[in-house]
């Protein structure tokens, strides 16, 4: 008779069974097998993947409150609770977005007593309520290896909030705290945060959300902030305010464990702001301080003490370009007070508004040293412009003065005339990028010709002003005798106010700049201007970029040649030729972005390189090439006058290179020479490198990046002197 054996789970060979389990995932052995048998457990601790088993995750996807179907439940909790109890290895169990209640939560709680080995257990986007975190919080008074709670984001109230910070009184292990406080009690947050200073174990806490919306409560918080070992502290999101910042910018001047404090999505203002930056002036452990997304404040501070140093010792600082703030901007000026040094300040295009103009009218009120303070493309209104007017009166030492106002409106215009009426002291009025409606044009052009001004530079740039309006100011250059620059660059010019422009030009006796490039006027028109300021003894700068001029006026004129961002048409660029072929008096050329056509380049370069006054020649960003370098390096060979030759962006590679080292071993007068972000390499630089050696007239080589690796950078400078580092620049 034969007989058939029977295999189950209790006679498997242990083989099979790893082979099973090789086949399932780690937490479904966790839920599924573990604690089913007494065979089966005794495989798992003989299972060497599952012994290593020290992490699990069980995250699910719980959106507005709608549990998936991979989300676990109740039942599943209550299985991973069981096994929690005996498990050994397990020590980091992170269960986000599932659907665990109080219930779920009590069967936790309950395994965290027996267990003896989890550090971290995540509970964050539950549904745990008050109950729940009683449970938790008993468990807390009893275990001993619990580092890390999170319970963010779950339905934890005044209760529940309650029961957790008591059980940290018993509790000597757990160290972060993740949780969120949503109801706004008086009492039970008053009776929270005198709790906080007997967490003497606590690195880490985090508030996020608690809704501390008195000052009382902010006092408490950080009074105990002073004495605890706190090195993480998240405050955002709490309702805080500048009187709550002012508070904790005590802590930080006290503080010499907390290393970041996060105090983003607050009501802290600029002057929360400038609390905590001078506070970060006497702390040297905190790391970082954020008050919103971007900015560490602790980065700003550290800039502080070396604005504060420049602004004492240095006679012009430029701050341009760098988002400052109004706290930081109230730092500066505070230094500003009393600098003894300082006359020339550049704040323009930062974020600085009326809010802490008062701060920069104090400043100039006391500072008497500041005469040119920059103030353009800031957020200053048309308040803000009157209110520095009215401190002007006052302060008689400031003579130029760039502001732009934030809202272009009438109000805004009609402030800025104000000035000229009222501060007789200013050299420098710009109202650039400010609209001029007819009524405030006129009374400007009242103000100037009412009293005697010493105004002496205008600038018009971008101000829609029309025919009717120059017509205005025209009338006042006929009479004015200190304005000597008028820039009417981008407006709205045509033939008609030519007449009464000439006709203000013709007795006005100052006038040495006058630059009408980007309006509509004519060749005819133009060459009738040039003729009127043929009388202006001397012309420094004509600028007539998008006109034609006179040949014999801008021979006779032209100190100056800019020939900018324009591709100049035919006809003009040969009357400038010819003009230049007589002129004796030019002494810087600028012709940068490909300002001439192709067949234009070689003779302008003959012209030029050969002007008996010429210093200085920008020919930046014209793509020369090899041809044109070399016709300009044999004229530097023989020219005496070429000071500064700035040939960045041109393309120019070895060979280029090349020929204008040859030059520069004869050439006795260039003392700078700038080849920036060009195509020269290693055997273009050694030809340099052997000129150097020769020559002591060069002072300045820029050869910033060009075709040079960090290895070929290196080779280069092992072979310079130390008498030649200095003389070139290649990063």
């Amino acid at each position: 008779m034969s007989s058939k054996s029977s295999l189950s789970l209790h006679t498997l060979p242990v083989e099979i069974v790893y082979r099973i389990l090789d086949r399932l995932e780690h937490r479904s052995i966790f839920l599924s097998l573990e604690g089913v048998c007494q065979r089966l457990n005794i495989v798992l601790k003989t299972y060497q993947p599952y012994q290593t088993l020290c992490s699990l995750k069980y995250n699910g996807c719980r959106r507005y409150n709608h549990i998936l179907d991979h989300s676990i439940d109740n039942y599943a909790v209550i299985r991973l609770a069981n096994v929690l109890q005996h498990n050994t290895t397990l020590v980091t169990l992170d269960l986000p977005r599932n659907h665990i209640n109080d219930e779920g939560a009590k069967y936790l709680a309950d395994a965290l007593q027996a267990n003896i080995t989890l550090a971290t257990l995540d509970l964050s986007y539950n549904c745990i309520g008050d109950d729940g975190a009683r449970y938790l919080s008993n468990a807390l008074q009893h275990n001993t290896t619990l580092i890390t709670l999170g319970l963010y984001e779950n339905r934890i109230r005044d209760e529940g909030t309650f029961h957790l910070f008591s059980a940290l009184r018993k509790n000597t292990t757990l160290t972060t705290l993740i949780l969120s406080y949503e109801n706004d009690c008086l009492w039970m947050a008053r009776h929270i945060l005198g709790i906080v200073d007997q967490m003497k174990t606590v690195t880490t806490l985090n508030l996020s959300g608690f809704k501390i919306e008195y000052t009382a409560l902010t006092r408490l918080l950080a009074d105990a902030m002073k004495d605890s070992t706190l090195t993480t502290m998240d405050l955002s999101s709490c309702k805080l305010r500048n009187s709550d910042a002012r508070l904790l910018a005590d802590v930080v001047k006290e503080s010499f464990t907390l290393i970041t404090l996060n105090l983003r999505g607050n009501h802290i203002g600029d002057d929360g702001e400038y609390y905590l930056l001078n506070a970060l002036s006497h702390n040297t452990t905190l790391l970082e301080l954020y008050i919103d997304d971007n900015r560490n404040l602790v980065d700003v501070a550290r800039n502080l003490p070396m604005l504060r140093h420049q602004i004492n010792t240095c006679t012009s600082l430029d701050l341009s370009h760098n988002q400052i703030t109004n706290a930081e901007i109230h730092l500066i000026l505070d230094a500003l007070q009393n600098s003894t040094t300082l006359k020339s300040l550049d704040l323009s295009y930062n974020k600085i508004d009326d809010t802490h103009v008062q701060h920069l009218c104090d400043a100039l009120e006391t500072n008497q040293i500041l005469t040119q303070l920059n103030l353009e493309c800031n957020h200053i209104s048309s308040e803000g412009i009157i209110c520095i007017w009215k401190i002007l009166r006052i302060n008689t030492k400031l003579s130029i003065l760039y502001l732009r106002c934030h809202s272009n409106n009438n109000e805004a215009v009609n402030s800025l005339t104000y000035a000229v009426y009222n501060c007789p002291p200013f050299t420098t009025v710009n109202f650039e990028n400010n609209t001029f409606h007819n009524l405030a044009a006129r009374s400007l052009a009242g103000a100037l010709k009412r009293y005697d001004s010493r105004i002496s530079v205008l600038n018009f740039q971008n101000t829609h002003l029309n025919d009717r309006q120059m017509e205005w100011f025209s009338c006042e250059l006929s009479t004015d005798r200190t304005i000597v620059n008028i820039n009417l660059r981008n407006n709205s010019l045509t033939d008609k106010c030519v007449e009464r422009l000439v006709y203000g030009l013709r007795y006005n006796t100052t006038l040495v700049q006058l630059n009408l490039d980007g309006n509509h006027i004519s060749e005819k028109a133009a060459k009738r201007i040039a003729e009127a300021l043929g009388q202006i003894t001397p012309i420094v700068g004509l600028n007539f970029e998008k006109t034609a001029n006179d040949n014999q006026a801008l021979s006779e004129m032209l100190h100056t040649l800019t020939l900018a961002d324009e591709q100049i048409c035919v006809r003009p660029t040969k009357q400038l030729i010819s003009a230049l072929g007589k002129n004796t008096a030019l002494t810087m050329a600028k012709l940068t972005k490909d300002s001439l056509k192709d067949q234009k380049k070689r003779i302008f370069v003959d012209i030029l390189i050969n002007l008996q006054a010429l210093t200085t020649i920008n020919f930046q960003r014209n793509r020369i090439g090899a041809k044109v370098t070399e016709r300009l390096a044999f004229a530097l060979r023989t020219n005496t006058t070429i000071i500064t030759l700035e040939l960045g962006w041109n393309r120019i590679d070895d060979d280029g290179a090349n020929s204008l080292a040859r030059a520069l071993s004869i050439n006795k007068t260039l003392v700078t020479l700038n080849l920036q972000n060009n195509n020269i390499g290693l055997q273009g630089v050694q030809c340099f490198l052997e000129t150097l050696k020769t020559s002591q007239v060069l002072k300045m080589l820029n050869l910033e990046d060009n075709i040079l690796s960090l290895e070929i950078k290196q080779h280069i400078l092992n072979q310079i002197t130390s008498d030649d580092i200095s003389r070139i620049k290649l990063e």
